[in-house]
């Protein structure tokens, strides 16, 4: 199964656009990748659920309940439009032509009733993309070292859109064409469509696996990145380009474990 690693939206119970349920079903995280391995190794092998779960994950801070929809089928959805713009060998190798036009075009139908869906959910697998950081500050670390493991950080979505639209525009005077600055816009984008006391939470998900507790809950990307955002503020170019390769080196490093043997 892969590693995968999440970044979640929860909005305050009464805020979220239900896009195909008004009841959500509270599921736990830590399950969802198993539900969609499941789904691609049955007889026969689904591209996009047949038909919407209700499922979300719950969050709680003692007062208000903050509500993520799990959202499979538009991210499913999403993950195919994606993988067929890139060439999407592998899917095809998977999975019949009939099947995969059928999947796009039921999207197209959905689309015209849900025209301003937006999934909730972003993942990676066996990384953490490098963006996700800067949303964060390192004193919001939350470690959780129970029955189910948690390593991750959680913010408020107004902290998060004003450090994710302060770092844009250092990188838009600094580093214009950098790809981060691009990534970084299209990431302040997607959290600017949900509600302004919605909570944004990264999960380290299965690197917890993958690379021990301690090792995850030790992580210092966050705070490296910030360190990067301050350097290039005070113009310290060369320690602020050497701060982030170090942080890249690293990731690339995890990722490289997807093909080892």
């Amino acid at each position: 199964m892969p590693y995968r690693t999440s970044l979640r939206v929860y909005e305050p119970e009464g805020a979220v656009r239900w896009n195909e349920r008004a009841t959500p079903v509270a599921v736990p995280t830590a399950g969802e990748p198993l539900a969609g391995f499941q789904r691609l190794i049955g007889t026969p092998a689904a591209v996009v659920p047949a038909a919407p779960s209700g499922a979300a994950y719950l969050l709680s801070n003692g007062r208000q309940r903050f509500w993520c929809p799990a959202d499979e089928r538009l991210r499913c959805w999403e993950a195919l439009q994606a993988s067929r713009v890139d060439g999407g060998r592998l899917l095809a190798a998977a999975f019949p032509e009939r099947v995969l036009d059928e999947a796009e075009a039921e999207f197209a139908r959905w689309s015209t009733v849900h025209p301003d869906a937006v999934s909730h959910v972003r993942t990676s697998s066996w990384h953490i993309p490098i963006r996700w950081f800067v949303a964060f500050s390192a004193r919001e670390r939350v470690v959780d070292r129970g029955a189910e493991p948690f390593v991750g950080y959680r913010t408020t979505m107004v902290e998060a859109r004003r450090r994710l639209s302060r770092t844009y525009a250092l990188l838009r005077d600094r580093a214009p064409r950098d790809r981060l600055t691009g990534a970084v816009r299209d990431l302040g984008a997607w959290i600017n469509e949900f509600h302004p006391r919605a909570v944004l939470e990264l999960d380290y998900g299965g690197l917890v696996a993958l690379l021990g507790l301690e090792e995850v809950a030790t992580d210092r990307s966050v705070a490296s990145m910030t360190a990067v955002m301050q350097a290039l503020a005070d113009h310290r170019d060369a320690d602020a380009w050497s701060r982030y390769r170090g942080v890249v080196d690293q990731w690339r490093t995890v990722q490289r474990l997807s093909r080892a043997s």
